[in-house]
């Protein structure tokens, strides 16, 4: 299975290059993955709800075709390490040939976004800059690929 991790953001965050490498290289052991930093609408309020219509469709053009979509929201179902384990092997059972993870724009997202995801997941109740959330997550897709090969980093 093929994933990618889709970012909506002003510009790609720098900050985090170093260890966003060292788990990139990591997942990679287990399955090819992508990371597509898509470049968010300078639209401001009163029409930000379209503004983060468009950034989310843009996202949707760098998903694969047919894959499976997984939005990461506020109200998302928060999943332990374990559980987002058993969510991956699942979409692999299921034959499934990509994964796409959105990250969402600092505007938020719109109700009829949820509607084109096939999973709503948080990563926390609280709210972090793009470049911490994009971290985090390819730390606990790191992570969940290495319980479901029987790896050692979980404890």
């Amino acid at each position: 299975m093929k994933l990618k991790i889709i970012s909506i953001a002003k510009s790609p965050t720098t900050s985090f290059e170093d260890q966003e490498g060292e788990y990139l290289k990591r997942i990679r052991k287990y399955c090819p993955v992508d990371v597509i930093n898509v470049k968010r609408s300078s639209i401001k309020s009163p029409v930000a709800d379209k503004a983060c219509r468009i950034d989310f469709e843009k996202a949707l053009e760098r998903a694969d075709k047919g894959g499976f979509i997984v939005l990461l929201g506020e109200r998302g179902r928060e999943l332990s390490s374990p559980e987002l384990a058993r969510f991956l092997d699942e979409r692999i059972r299921s034959g499934c040939n990509s994964l796409s993870f959105i990250i969402g724009g600092p505007l938020g997202i719109p109700e009829e976004c949820y509607k084109k995801a096939n999973a709503v997941i948080s990563l926390s109740r609280l709210t972090f800059p793009h470049g911490v959330v994009k971290l985090i997550l390819l730390e606990a897709i790191y992570r969940s690929l290495d319980i479901l090969h029987g790896g050692r980093y979980h404890k």
